[in-house]
């Protein structure tokens, strides 16, 4: 009879266990603070032109609240866009009731910074703010295709090798140029090359990227080195209304002949005389 009763009490035992294990499983209620975070790390927003354009940041909260609930955000420090010049946003996000998400409008500007591409950095400031997922990177990049006409980027430069090397010096050896027109959006200039040998480059001047018509060099060493085309985010970029300066990269390909093969990427920044 003992042995009866406890089976039958082990069995109710494991039966009890088993339906409270099946209640955790299926629960999705929370029982901690109110705290807030963002749904994602990373936004961005790209424009054409003098076009604004917005991304909406959505911050999510732990718990629904029986009332609005204002949460406040701000710009931080590390930021290279600035608030009121080449974004706006409101300093709060208002979660409604009842809701567990809130919404808020971040429209970039058309300014010389959005052009070069910046990023502004929302931290949530409030009380509510958790320990993950509390600040959100807005990447803003704006472009400008409206037609480059001579004498824009037109005359004498001072050019500097700024970046990149591949392993025998600069590149160019003379340390100015002149640019040509060659048409609407695209430049030509000489230049002397690795051993001083002339070398005839176009640059086209597109929606705010300059690039290159691949052209050979005028060197070779078992090989043709070729010069080419950036990879695609990393262009050389310029101001639409102002040739004083402009950025120019692209990529260096050598053959074996020379060294050990390499492909290099470099930029070049151009001053006006």
């Amino acid at each position: 009879m003992k042995k009866i009763f406890k089976t039958l009490l082990f069995a109710c035992t494991v039966a009890l266990v088993s339906v409270s294990c099946d209640s955790d499983e299926n629960s999705h209620s929370y029982n901690g603070p109110f705290q807030t975070y963002y749904d994602q790390a990373n936004y961005s927003i790209s424009a054409m032109d003098t076009d604004n354009n917005t991304t909406n940041l959505v911050v999510v909260a732990t718990t629904a609240s029986a009332t609005d609930r204002q949460i406040s955000l701000s710009v931080d420090p590390a930021s290279t866009a600035v608030l009121g010049d080449d974004f706006t946003m409101a300093s709060t996000v208002t979660i409604p009731a009842n809701s567990y998400t809130g919404t808020v409008a971040v429209t970039s500007n058309f300014t010389a910074n959005t052009l070069a591409g910046v990023q502004a950095i929302i931290n949530i400031t409030d009380d509510s703010a958790a320990q993950f997922k509390n600040s959100a990177v807005v990447n803003i990049q704006h472009r400008s295709c409206d037609p480059v006409d001579a004498p824009a980027f037109t005359g004498l430069y001072a050019i500097e090798q700024v970046a990149g090397s591949n392993g025998f010096g600069d590149s160019f050896n003379d340390a100015q140029v002149e640019l040509f027109d060659n048409g609407t959006d695209s430049r030509v200039f000489q230049v002397g090359y690795l051993i001083g040998a002339p070398l005839v480059l176009e640059l086209n001047f597109d929606c705010s990227f300059v690039t290159i018509e691949p052209t050979e060099a005028p060197v070779t060493c078992g090989g043709a080195i070729t010069l080419s085309n950036a990879p695609a985010g990393s262009e050389g970029t310029y101001m639409p209304a102002d040739d004083s300066e402009f950025y120019f990269t692209y990529t260096e390909t050598i053959p074996e002949g020379c060294t050990v093969a390499q492909s290099a990427v470099i930029t070049y920044k151009f001053t006006k005389i």
